[in-house]
Formats: structure tokens, sequence, C-alpha cells
């Protein structure tokens, strides 16, 4: 299990940003211009019918990065790889999320899962303009024999590349949309120095995620095909709650349409 916390900021306020997060027109403008996916849409959002405060978004990526050698080699070239992303949050309760993400491959054996936080902070004192700092935390668990740690620091390191990216991708599409997009933004959402940043996670990400030479590969795949899904007894533990919260987090598991945590 590798643990993850990650923070960006947009130039929005928090209602803003938490309404733009769903925009059918940002959602393709993400993966016009974002070089780690294909695709990215919302394929389900309802409201839980026997709780209606409480609200499940289900997406899908298509994810466009190359994939560890190890995982080419299960999967031949990675066409039909896509990851089902689930938010759960509050209307009661809005600018806090639950996520829960597995591929449509190895989901047995593969999660990423945490919670997201959309904090506003006063307007900066030169234009004025408020601004929000999202922050995510979680885990992702690999439970596959020799080359899990590998694959987790993979999806880790992904996941900070893109979020580096994430607030250029934000200011490029508000820029583009009143007609001020300029070079300082590209038109693929990022500035130079955020691309910098991002190319230098990206070496990180290929680092963490080369298997060494002499690892048993084949032991692992084989290992991999012979192995039963786990059990729910020996799924990993439960998500916290926020600091603030002393509540313990439960949950089901028994899909996307039911809900994992309980709330009180």
């Amino acid at each position: 299990m590798v643990s993850f916390e990650i923070e960006y900021r947009v130039r929005l306020s928090r209602e803003e940003m938490w309404n733009l997060r769903e925009d059918p027109a940002f959602l393709q403008w993400q993966y016009e211009h974002c070089s780690d996916m294909s695709n990215l849409e919302i394929v389900e959002k309802h409201t839980d019918p026997e709780d209606s405060d409480l609200v499940t978004v289900s997406w899908r990526i298509t994810p466009s990065v190359p994939l560890p050698q190890f995982v080419l080699a299960y999967v031949g070239d990675g066409a039909g790889i896509w990851i089902e992303d689930v938010h759960e949050y509050r209307l009661s309760k809005p600018f806090f999320i639950r996520f829960r993400s597995h591929p449509n491959m190895f989901r047995e054996y593969t999660e990423t899962r945490g919670e997201c936080e959309f904090l506003e902070e006063p307007a900066e004192a030169v234009d004025g303009q408020a601004s929000t700092l999202v922050c995510i935390r979680g885990e992702v668990v690999v439970d596959v024999p020799l080359v899990g740690s590998y694959v987790e620091s993979f999806v880790v390191s992904n996941l900070k590349s893109f979020y580096t990216r994430f607030p250029d991708l934000v200011h490029s599409y508000l820029a583009a949309q009143s007609g001020t997009l300029t070079n300082e933004v590209h038109i693929n959402g990022a500035t130079d120095e955020t691309i910098e940043a991002a190319q230098s996670v990206a070496r990180k990400s290929a680092e963490a995620s080369t298997l060494p030479a002499d690892l048993d590969t084949q032991s692992a795949m084989l290992a991999l095909q012979r192995s039963p899904p786990l059990p729910t007894a020996t799924q990993p533990a439960p998500v916290g709650l926020m600091p603030e919260s002393t509540e313990a987090v439960h949950e089901h598991v028994n899909g996307a349409s039911e809900a994992w945590w309980r709330w009180n």
C-alpha cells in the first residue's frame, strides 16, 4: 500500500470550482488538452433512494499514459483499459468527496481510494481574486505478488503528475471561454513552469515503476492468474474520515451502486 497527499490551487471561488468539476464542457476540454487521457465522462449520477442527501457519481476515464512493462506483458498493447472512478458526497455537506477507483482489468487486486476537500482561501491582496485549495489524500493498493509496489508507485506518480498540471487546465479553459487565452497559458493547458514540473514528476514515475532486471515477472503473472479474487474479509482497511471527525468509516463492497460509507 502507498499513501499519498496532493494539493493544488485554482483561481476560482470554492463554489465555482465545485460546480466546474462536473461541467461537460470542462470534461471535454480536459481530455482534448491533456495527454494523460483520451476520454473522460460521467456515466451515471444518482441520488440514493433511501437517502436523498447522498449523491453518487460514476466516472469513466480512458488513460493514455504508457503502462508499466509488466502490465503490458499481461494485457497486450493496453487497448480497452479504462478506469471506473466513483465519487460520493452529501448535498448537505458540499465541497467534500470520498472516491474509489478501479481499472476494468485487475479490479479484484487494485484499488485507489480516499477523500478530497475544497477549501476557500482569502482573496489575494493584489487583485482581490479568490482562490480554492483542493486537498486530496488516499491510498493505492495493488495486491499482486512481487510487482504490486511498483504498480502502486506508478499510480501515485501519475496522479501527482496530472494534478501538477490540472490548475493550468482549469485556467486555460476559463481563458478560452472568455476569449483571453494567451501564450502564457498554452492551448494544452500548461505553463512552461508547470510543464517542467510535470516532466520531473513523470521521470520519477518512470523510475519508481521500472522493475529490476532480475525480477521474475513471469512468476508474478502466474501467481496473478492462479489467485482467486480477494475475499471481503481481506479487503484493505477503510479510509478514515477527515481529522475533525471521530467517527469510524464503514463500507459496503457490493459495487458502485451501493453506498461505501454509513453517514450520520
